[in-house]
């Protein structure tokens, strides 16, 4: 089935998720809670590249000021290409894209001009360094020459580069060239950025040093922020809304926690045994407890002394499981521990991600 997707917090709200309609994102411009219009329109995008092959299909979506707005998806959902279209890169073959007043068709220059872009492959020129590449960005972003020297040094500092950023850009490693790309795309505040997997390949020391930059750049200079990754913890971490891609098609759209909410489909229940427990009583307590949940429970996974379950449906009651658990803690002196949490985003995204 075709879910289109149409400026869904027209239809139901920015909290909610969208599972379907008929009105177009520029017929139907949701408000902020000043009374804002969205600064950022993609309506109805969508690219056949032959008759056998169509990468994306009614890609639709509304992003407010200072908002940071998630695609998440496999390799070969659409994301790539959809970044393709809204940078300018890819002709699309349907719809449309807005920066404010300005159209991708009718006022390209003017779009692009509002537009930062980190691509998912550094585009970077190696035998310059990291001072010169921000200065260079800078100047063409229009940002005056009393200024630049400035804002060149304020970005250094900000990344952490000082020590090399004089050096070509092809003696640096994977991680400070994805922050130094990371860079170019937010100097001299274009309204709307565009970052493809921005921290990929980087370690979590660096990764979280550009999402707290991400973050500082939305509250402090209300530039929005589009960002596609494979990171689960990254599209938490930063992200207000996020949409779900499979084949092309956005299967959803809203909040992490309202996701959660409707695809999340149950719970994970994590029982922890004692070091001494032998093979046959971890057997009777795993039984034990499918007996229990029975039809509604699935063991996802077994390790030694520990049990991840599945309890696969809303219908059984958080406060009636905590009660047997507790029961049976009680009754098996090998059961340690145990814990009931909600299904995580990663869990969403592979229940919607199945399909492909």
């Amino acid at each position: 089935m075709l879910l289109a997707t149409f400026g869904c917090e027209s239809l139901l709200s920015c909290e909610q998720v969208l599972l379907g309609g008929t009105q177009r994102v520029s017929e139907s411009h949701p408000l902020d809670k000043f009374g804002m219009p969205p600064i950022f329109v993609c309506d109805h995008l969508g690219k056949k590249f032959r008759r056998s092959l169509t990468a994306t299909y009614d890609v639709s979506f509304t992003i407010q000021k200072g908002e940071c707005f998630g695609l998440l998806g496999v390799n070969g959902a659409g994301k790539s290409t959809t970044f393709g279209m809204l940078t300018g890169s890819v002709i699309p073959t349907r719809g449309d894209a807005r920066i404010m007043n300005y159209s991708l068709s009718g006022n390209r220059t003017q779009y692009l001009k509002r537009l930062g872009y980190c691509p998912q492959l550094d585009g970077l020129l190696l035998e310059l360094s990291a001072r010169t590449l921000l200065s260079v960005f800078g100047r063409l972003r229009g940002v005056p020459s009393s200024e630049l020297a400035n804002i060149t040094q304020k970005w250094i500092d900000v990344l952490d580069m000082t020590n090399i950023c004089d050096r070509p850009c092809k003696d640096y490693s994977g991680g400070n060239k994805r922050k130094l790309s990371t860079a170019l795309a937010l100097i001299a505040d274009p309204p709307v950025v565009l970052l493809d997997e921005p921290t990929t390949g980087v370690d979590p020391v660096i990764r979280r040093k550009i999402w707290a930059i991400l973050k500082h750049c939305r509250e402090s200079n209300g530039q929005t922020v589009i960002i596609t990754s494979h990171s689960m913890d990254e599209c938490e971490a930063v992200c207000g809304r996020l949409t779900i891609m499979v084949k092309g098609l956005m299967k959803c759209i809203g909040t992490v926690p309202r996701l959660k909410t409707v695809y999340g489909q149950g719970y994970i229940l994590l029982v922890k045994l004692v070091f001494s427990c032998t093979e046959e009583q971890a057997v009777e307590i795993q039984s034990k407890i499918e007996k229990t949940f029975s039809p509604h429970i699935r063991l996802q996974d077994k390790q030694h002394g520990l049990f991840n379950f599945h309890i696969t449906s809303k219908s059984v009651k958080l406060h009636y499981m905590f009660d047997m658990m507790l029961d049976m803690k009680l009754k098996y002196k090998e059961i340690e521990d145990f814990s009931l949490s909600d299904i995580s985003l990663e869990q969403v995204f592979l229940s919607l991600a199945k399909d492909k």
